[in-house]
Formats: C-alpha cells, structure tokens, sequence
C-alpha cells in the first residue's frame, strides 16, 4: 500500500497566468452556460421585446406633434434609434448585468474560483452574449435583408 501526501495550495507552485486558448475556451462554455439559463429563463428578455414598442407608440402618438413638425417627417428617423437604443441599453443590462449579478448572488461566483478556469471568463461570456443576442435582434432582421441583394446584385453583375 502507498502513502499520498496531499500538498497544500500554498505551498504549490501554480501557474501566474491562464494560456490565451483556455480563456478562450473557458470563454465560450460560459457563454454557452448562459445562453442556456438565458434559454430556461425567457422574462428576462422581456424588456428588450417591449421596450421599443411602448417608445414607438409613445414618440409617435403620445408626443407626435411636440418634436419638429408632423409624424410622418420623423419617423424614418425614429425607428432606427429606437433600434440601436435597445440594442446598447436593454440589451446589456437585461443580459450581462442581470445575468452576473444572479451568478453573484447565487454564490456561483465563488464556486468558479476553485475552478481551473480563467478569471475573466464570467464576463467575456456575458460580453459575447450580448452580441449575440444583439445580432438576433438587430443584425439578422436589419443587416441581412439591406446587405443580402446588394450581395446578390453585385455577384449577378462579376457573373453576367
């Protein structure tokens, strides 16, 4: 029978630095991990469904004719800030920060330091979160139907 002595934390020598390709990799499980709780948690995305209908209706029916003339000569202008609006603030807070600071309290936190895991990987998580979560909402239904027949315009003329 063999005898194991177990070496304390202090008296180990750890690494002073995670490599670049595990904080990457740490990265992206956590991100999945939050996409998923996001997933079984659908509320918290309700913020960023309604807040730019309740400020479409309100800046165009509530206050139509107290900025700049009629409704008609605003609203073109209206729409895409109320997008990019919802995208910078709701987004962000209602995901990242809703997001860690339920990890805090829940003493997840605490949990991910006894891990062999990087340190910034809870927030570059909740970082690439919310761009996902802003190109679902803003890139794919905006961006791709603009840019797509241009794309296709433009290959149609390189082939013809």
């Amino acid at each position: 029978m063999t005898i194991t002595t177990i070496t304390p934390g202090y008296a180990r020598a750890l690494p002073r630095f995670v490599p670049f390709s595990q904080g990457v990799r740490d990265s992206l499980i956590m991100a999945k991990r939050a996409l998923i709780k996001m997933w079984h948690t659908p509320e918290t995305l309700i913020d960023v469904t309604v807040q730019p209908i309740i400020f479409t209706l309100m800046f165009t029916y509530i206050f139509g004719g107290a900025i700049g003339g009629d409704v008609k000569s605003y609203v073109p202008m209206l729409i895409p800030g109320i997008l990019v609006q919802t995208v910078l603030t709701a987004t962000a807070t209602a995901v990242a920060g809703t997001t860690l600071r339920e990890d805090m309290d829940g003493g997840v936190f605490d949990r991910f330091k006894s891990l062999p895991m990087a340190r910034i990987a809870p927030i570059v998580a909740a970082t690439l979160l919310v761009c996902a979560v802003a190109w679902a909402l803003l890139g794919a239904p905006v961006v791709v139907p603009v840019f797509a027949p241009l794309a296709v315009d433009r290959y149609r003329r390189a082939a013809g």
